[in-house]
Protein backbone atom coordinates (compact mmCIF):
# COMPACT_ATOMS: atom_id res chain seq x y z
CA UNK A 1 0.00 0.00 0.00
CA UNK A 2 1.23 3.67 -0.97
CA UNK A 3 1.14 6.38 0.89
CA UNK A 4 -1.55 8.11 -1.07
CA UNK A 5 -3.72 4.99 -0.88
CA UNK A 6 -3.33 4.82 2.95
CA UNK A 7 -4.33 8.73 3.06
CA UNK A 8 -7.49 8.35 0.71
CA UNK A 9 -8.21 5.45 3.17
CA UNK A 10 -7.61 7.18 6.46
CA UNK A 11 -9.62 10.36 5.62
CA UNK A 12 -13.13 7.85 6.00
CA UNK A 13 -11.36 6.44 9.24
CA UNK A 14 -13.78 7.18 12.22
CA UNK A 15 -11.56 6.19 15.60
CA UNK A 16 -13.71 4.83 18.41
CA UNK A 17 -15.84 3.38 15.91
CA UNK A 18 -15.93 -0.26 14.55
CA UNK A 19 -13.38 1.10 11.71
CA UNK A 20 -10.64 0.22 14.11
CA UNK A 21 -11.57 -3.43 13.64
CA UNK A 22 -12.42 -3.08 9.98
CA UNK A 23 -9.98 -5.12 7.95
CA UNK A 24 -10.06 -2.42 5.18
CA UNK A 25 -8.47 0.08 7.43
CA UNK A 26 -6.27 -2.04 8.80
CA UNK A 27 -3.10 -2.27 6.40
CA UNK A 28 -3.50 1.72 6.53
CA UNK A 29 -3.30 1.87 9.95
CA UNK A 30 -0.57 0.03 10.58
CA UNK A 31 1.37 1.76 8.32
CA UNK A 32 0.24 4.98 9.81
CA UNK A 33 1.97 3.62 12.96
CA UNK A 34 5.02 2.65 11.75
CA UNK A 35 5.83 5.02 8.66
CA UNK A 36 7.18 8.94 10.38
CA UNK A 37 6.05 11.15 7.58
CA UNK A 38 2.17 9.20 7.67
CA UNK A 39 2.15 9.32 11.20
CA UNK A 40 2.81 12.88 11.63
CA UNK A 41 -0.15 13.02 9.17
CA UNK A 42 -2.78 11.44 10.84
CA UNK A 43 -2.16 12.75 13.72
CA UNK A 44 -2.38 16.78 12.05
CA UNK A 45 -5.65 15.15 10.68
CA UNK A 46 -7.20 13.82 13.61
CA UNK A 47 -6.72 16.68 15.41
CA UNK A 48 -8.17 18.62 12.94
CA UNK A 49 -11.41 16.81 12.90
CA UNK A 50 -11.10 16.85 16.45
CA UNK A 51 -11.40 20.44 16.56
CA UNK A 52 -14.00 20.89 13.93
CA UNK A 53 -16.36 18.31 15.86
CA UNK A 54 -15.83 20.47 19.14
CA UNK A 55 -16.94 23.54 17.45
CA UNK A 56 -19.87 21.73 15.94
CA UNK A 57 -20.71 20.41 19.30
CA UNK A 58 -20.73 23.84 20.70
CA UNK A 59 -22.92 25.27 18.08
CA UNK A 60 -26.26 25.93 19.49
CA UNK A 61 -29.23 27.03 17.79
CA UNK A 62 -30.36 30.74 18.63
CA UNK A 63 -33.65 31.42 20.80
CA UNK A 64 -36.19 30.33 18.72
CA UNK A 65 -34.55 29.67 15.87
CA UNK A 66 -35.56 26.13 15.60
CA UNK A 67 -39.41 26.89 16.04
CA UNK A 68 -38.93 29.53 13.45
CA UNK A 69 -37.62 26.84 11.03
CA UNK A 70 -39.98 24.81 11.87
CA UNK A 71 -43.09 26.72 11.02
CA UNK A 72 -41.36 27.46 7.77
CA UNK A 73 -40.54 24.29 6.79
CA UNK A 74 -44.66 23.56 7.32
CA UNK A 75 -45.64 26.77 5.21
CA UNK A 76 -44.00 25.73 2.75
CA UNK A 77 -45.17 21.82 2.80
CA UNK A 78 -48.45 23.39 2.42
CA UNK A 79 -47.81 25.00 -0.57
CA UNK A 80 -44.72 23.50 -2.40
CA UNK A 81 -43.55 20.45 -0.35
CA UNK A 82 -39.85 20.61 -2.38
CA UNK A 83 -39.04 23.37 -0.61
CA UNK A 84 -38.89 21.89 2.77
CA UNK A 85 -35.31 20.23 1.83
CA UNK A 86 -34.23 24.07 0.88
CA UNK A 87 -35.07 25.26 3.79
CA UNK A 88 -33.25 22.42 5.83
CA UNK A 89 -30.17 22.14 3.72
CA UNK A 90 -29.75 25.93 4.50
CA UNK A 91 -29.79 25.47 7.58
CA UNK A 92 -27.35 23.33 7.62
CA UNK A 93 -25.51 24.91 4.49
CA UNK A 94 -25.45 27.94 7.41
CA UNK A 95 -24.03 26.14 10.21
CA UNK A 96 -21.10 24.32 8.17
CA UNK A 97 -20.04 27.54 7.09
CA UNK A 98 -20.11 28.48 10.82
CA UNK A 99 -17.90 26.52 11.92
CA UNK A 100 -15.31 26.91 9.09
CA UNK A 101 -15.28 30.22 9.86
CA UNK A 102 -14.70 29.63 13.42
CA UNK A 103 -12.42 26.91 13.05
CA UNK A 104 -10.28 27.51 9.79
CA UNK A 105 -8.16 30.43 9.95
CA UNK A 106 -9.13 32.43 7.14
CA UNK A 107 -8.71 36.47 7.34
CA UNK A 108 -10.29 39.28 6.33
CA UNK A 109 -8.12 41.69 4.23
CA UNK A 110 -4.95 41.78 2.31
CA UNK A 111 -2.19 39.96 3.69
CA UNK A 112 0.43 42.50 5.23
CA UNK A 113 3.67 40.34 5.96
CA UNK A 114 6.44 41.65 4.14
CA UNK A 115 9.21 38.55 5.23
CA UNK A 116 8.76 35.81 2.54
CA UNK A 117 8.41 32.95 5.19
CA UNK A 118 5.74 35.14 7.03
CA UNK A 119 3.72 36.05 4.14
CA UNK A 120 4.20 32.36 2.70
CA UNK A 121 2.94 30.90 5.74
CA UNK A 122 -0.33 33.49 6.27
CA UNK A 123 -0.91 32.87 2.42
CA UNK A 124 -0.74 29.42 2.77
CA UNK A 125 -2.80 28.89 5.97
CA UNK A 126 -5.15 32.01 5.42
CA UNK A 127 -6.46 30.43 2.20
CA UNK A 128 -5.85 26.79 1.85
CA UNK A 129 -8.87 25.37 0.11
CA UNK A 130 -8.20 28.52 -2.54
CA UNK A 131 -5.20 27.45 -3.73
CA UNK A 132 -5.00 25.14 -7.41
CA UNK A 133 -2.82 22.90 -8.92
CA UNK A 134 -0.34 24.20 -11.12
CA UNK A 135 -0.29 24.36 -15.21
CA UNK A 136 0.29 20.98 -17.59
CA UNK A 137 3.34 22.43 -17.76
CA UNK A 138 4.67 22.03 -14.81
CA UNK A 139 3.84 18.46 -14.11
CA UNK A 140 7.52 17.44 -14.45
CA UNK A 141 8.70 19.44 -12.20
CA UNK A 142 5.87 18.77 -9.40
CA UNK A 143 7.02 15.29 -9.87
CA UNK A 144 10.38 15.83 -9.41
CA UNK A 145 10.16 17.81 -6.08
CA UNK A 146 7.86 15.32 -4.55
CA UNK A 147 9.94 12.93 -4.96
CA UNK A 148 12.56 14.31 -2.05
CA UNK A 149 16.09 15.98 -1.73
CA UNK A 150 13.93 19.43 -2.73
CA UNK A 151 17.12 21.70 -2.14
CA UNK A 152 18.97 20.27 -4.68
CA UNK A 153 16.04 19.83 -7.32
CA UNK A 154 14.72 23.52 -6.23
CA UNK A 155 18.23 24.72 -7.14
CA UNK A 156 18.37 22.73 -10.48
CA UNK A 157 14.72 23.00 -11.87
CA UNK A 158 13.41 26.64 -10.93
CA UNK A 159 13.67 29.50 -13.21
CA UNK A 160 11.63 32.67 -12.36
CA UNK A 161 11.38 33.45 -16.11
CA UNK A 162 10.48 30.07 -17.50
CA UNK A 163 7.63 29.84 -14.07
CA UNK A 164 5.83 33.09 -15.34
CA UNK A 165 6.28 31.37 -18.77
CA UNK A 166 4.50 28.35 -17.88
CA UNK A 167 1.89 29.88 -15.93
CA UNK A 168 3.09 29.80 -12.26
CA UNK A 169 1.08 31.52 -9.56
CA UNK A 170 2.85 35.40 -9.45
CA UNK A 171 2.48 37.32 -5.76
CA UNK A 172 3.57 40.88 -4.93
CA UNK A 173 5.03 40.82 -1.48
CA UNK A 174 5.81 44.25 -0.32
CA UNK A 175 6.39 45.06 -4.02
CA UNK A 176 8.66 41.65 -4.49
CA UNK A 177 7.34 39.29 -6.78
CA UNK A 178 7.24 35.66 -5.35
CA UNK A 179 6.10 32.61 -7.30
CA UNK A 180 4.05 30.04 -5.69
CA UNK A 181 4.63 26.50 -6.80
CA UNK A 182 2.07 24.12 -5.28
CA UNK A 183 3.15 20.14 -6.02
CA UNK A 184 1.95 16.42 -3.56
CA UNK A 185 -0.87 13.95 -3.69
CA UNK A 186 -3.56 16.84 -2.73
CA UNK A 187 -1.22 19.97 -3.29
CA UNK A 188 -0.09 20.14 0.27
CA UNK A 189 3.24 21.58 -0.34
CA UNK A 190 3.42 24.93 -0.78
CA UNK A 191 6.85 26.61 -2.33
CA UNK A 192 7.59 30.14 -2.34
CA UNK A 193 10.34 30.88 -4.51
CA UNK A 194 12.03 34.78 -5.00
CA UNK A 195 15.12 36.07 -5.75
CA UNK A 196 17.71 36.11 -3.72
CA UNK A 197 18.57 39.83 -3.46
CA UNK A 198 14.96 40.68 -2.30
CA UNK A 199 14.70 39.07 0.47
CA UNK A 200 18.80 39.19 1.87
CA UNK A 201 18.21 38.99 5.55
CA UNK A 202 16.44 35.54 5.12
CA UNK A 203 17.67 31.65 4.55
CA UNK A 204 21.20 33.18 5.43
CA UNK A 205 22.16 30.34 7.44
CA UNK A 206 23.73 26.34 6.74
CA UNK A 207 20.19 25.02 7.16
CA UNK A 208 16.32 25.84 6.77
CA UNK A 209 15.00 27.46 9.29
CA UNK A 210 12.31 25.71 10.56
CA UNK A 211 9.19 27.58 12.15
CA UNK A 212 5.96 25.67 13.52
CA UNK A 213 2.34 27.93 13.89
CA UNK A 214 -0.38 25.45 14.64
CA UNK A 215 -1.00 22.62 12.05
CA UNK A 216 1.56 24.54 9.41
CA UNK A 217 5.35 24.11 8.96
CA UNK A 218 7.37 26.56 7.30
CA UNK A 219 10.68 25.89 6.22
CA UNK A 220 12.96 29.25 4.41
CA UNK A 221 16.36 28.70 2.64
CA UNK A 222 18.35 30.02 0.10
CA UNK A 223 20.62 29.42 -2.49
CA UNK A 224 22.99 31.72 -5.08
CA UNK A 225 19.91 32.94 -6.72
CA UNK A 226 16.84 32.26 -5.38
CA UNK A 227 15.48 32.21 -1.46
CA UNK A 228 12.58 29.71 -0.21
CA UNK A 229 9.98 28.91 1.72
CA UNK A 230 8.15 25.84 1.87
CA UNK A 231 4.55 25.19 3.39
CA UNK A 232 2.93 22.07 4.57
CA UNK A 233 -0.24 20.86 6.48
CA UNK A 234 1.23 17.65 6.44
CA UNK A 235 3.90 18.04 9.83
CA UNK A 236 7.25 19.28 10.16
CA UNK A 237 8.13 15.22 9.66
CA UNK A 238 6.63 15.19 5.79
CA UNK A 239 8.26 18.72 5.70
CA UNK A 240 11.46 17.36 6.67
CA UNK A 241 11.61 14.22 4.44
CA UNK A 242 11.65 16.42 1.64
CA UNK A 243 14.20 18.93 2.46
Amino acid sequence: MTHEEARFILRSHRPGTADDRDPVFAEALVLAERDPALRSWWNGQRAFDEAVARKLSAIGPAHGSVEAILAAARAQQRSHGRHRKLIWLAAAAVTILLTLASTLPFRIGPITETSLHAFALADTSGNLWGHKGNAPELKGIEDRLASGNLRAQASQLLELSALRSDGCRVVSVAGREVFEFCFGPNHEFHLYVAKRGDFPDEGTGANPTIIVEGRFAVATWADERHVYSLVTYAGIEALRSLL
